[in-house]
């Protein structure tokens, strides 16, 4: 638990359903590794280099990610929610 805490549920979709199951992959697998579960794992498991992520903090924590893709009408979507500590943590997604 961090303090002050700020914790944000954030949806993934597209219409490429091929396209979303590969991020969704990395995603929930950085969400199942309890030393992985960082957003900035997930930028490494894309292929991100080091460099390119030094603003980025570290801290910040998937902490929750549905276990499998939905769909409604022509969209295909996951749910997930994010913690970091002081800044809302849609800005290092």
């Amino acid at each position: 638990m961090m303090a002050n805490e700020c914790n944000n549920m954030v949806w993934f979709y597209s219409q490429d359903k091929k396209l979303l199951q590969s991020f969704f992959n990395k995603f929930r697998a950085c969400h199942d590794d309890l030393y992985a579960s960082y957003i900035y794992q997930l930028f490494l498991a894309h292929e991100y280099k080091e460099a390119e992520l030094q603003e980025l903090d570290r801290g910040d924590m998937i902490v929750d990610c549905d276990g499998i893709i939905s769909k409604q009408d022509s969209f295909y979507f996951f749910q997930a929610e994010t913690e970091t500590a002081w800044t809302p943590n849609v800005e290092s997604l």
